[in-house]
């Protein structure tokens, strides 16, 4: 549990500096966020297939549905926490998501049949008041909270259901050495980012010929790609940058971390290492990278609860497994 507790973090401080730099790509680049997340998704996958090697032991990961399921959750989810952005600092869109903790604890109970133990409703609680908090700041800050909103919600689904689909994914679970589990990671990523970027591409000729893009006072318009999106060169450049050296990495060590971690812990981990981007954001924020204004003290105080209720939360279910492993050994 140790090893995957320390893998997590590490997995989560890097996807949070990945998380960082995909705010600059859709605000200070302006670059479009379902164009830019698919090539980093791809390029990220890509590399760990090349890799892990010997392509003819990924096949069966391609029949497998749990793949396809959790790789689809994976590329919508990105897509729209990365379209949040637009609209909520990195921070505020990355920790609003956090409510999945309290989601993926109900879907751990209902799905698993793991029963929420008495003592660990206090952290759940802290968690929703954490939460609670920090939307009602944002909705003070950003003008139409709606559309992020939405954006989160659906973000947070799709993690809860991820975060189940990782714990029980067959394939993961008989991954062994490196290049295997480097080859699963990367055929995840690959596979489905590639579908999506295709589609993204028949949207953007879509758009060209309806003119979605057209009416400038939607809030939804930033979204829709255009063909010109698909032919910048530096969203290509940035995209290879970032699926190479930080989308991999990251996929890599977290899917290890929940190889090793319940459910409900590896949500807890999330919540914990996300605390890396509030010094990304402040560090991007002091260079002229982003905008950090709505960075502020009571977004961080939200956020400072929500790590106090899943601290508590990871301490009672650490505790739970102690005692449950010394009435075995009985």
């Amino acid at each position: 549990m140790i090893l995957g507790f320390y893998l997590g973090l590490i997995s989560m401080a890097i996807w949070m500096l990945l998380d960082m730099f995909s705010r600059v790509a859709v605000t200070t680049w302006e670059f479009n966020g379902l164009v830019y997340s698919t090539l980093n998704l791809m390029i990220g996958g890509a590399g760990l297939v090349l890799l892990a090697g010997k392509a003819w032991s990924l096949k069966s990961t391609l029949k497998d549905p749990y793949t396809w399921s959790y790789s689809i959750l994976r590329v919508i989810k990105t897509v729209l926490v990365i379209n949040a952005m637009v609209y909520l600092t990195a921070t505020a869109s990355l920790f609003a998501m956090r409510v999945e903790i309290l989601m993926t604890m109900a879907a751990a109970a209902f799905m698993l049949k793991r029963h929420i133990q008495l003592w660990e409703w206090p952290g759940l609680l802290v968690v929703l008041i954490g939460v609670t908090l920090l939307w009602k700041e944002q909705a003070v800050l950003v003008t139409n909270i709606a559309p992020p909103a939405i954006l989160i919600a659906l973000a947070a689904v799709c993690g809860t259901i991820m975060y189940l689909i990782a714990e029980l994914h067959p394939v993961n679970n008989k991954s062994g050495g490196w290049r295997e589990r480097a080859g699963f990671t990367g055929m995840m990523l690959l596979a489905t980012a590639g579908c999506f970027f295709v589609l993204g591409l028949i949207l953007a000729l879509l758009n060209m010929f309806f003119g979605f893009t057209d009416n400038t006072n939607s809030v939804w318009a930033p979204l829709v790609p255009t063909l010109a999106d698909y032919t910048t060169p530096w969203v290509w450049g940035a995209a290879a940058a970032v699926g190479i050296f930080l989308r991999a990495p990251s996929m890599y060590l977290y899917l290890n971390a929940a190889r090793l971690l319940k459910a409900e812990l590896i949500a807890v981990v999330s919540l914990i290492g996300s605390f890396a981007l509030i010094g990304y954001e402040s560090i991007f924020g002091w260079l002229g990278w982003v905008d950090a204004s709505t960075l502020t003290f009571d977004t961080i105080i939200a956020s400072i609860v929500m790590l106090f209720g899943a601290l508590w939360l990871m301490v009672v279910r650490m505790n739970h497994k102690a005692h449950k492993t010394d009435e075995d050994d009985l």
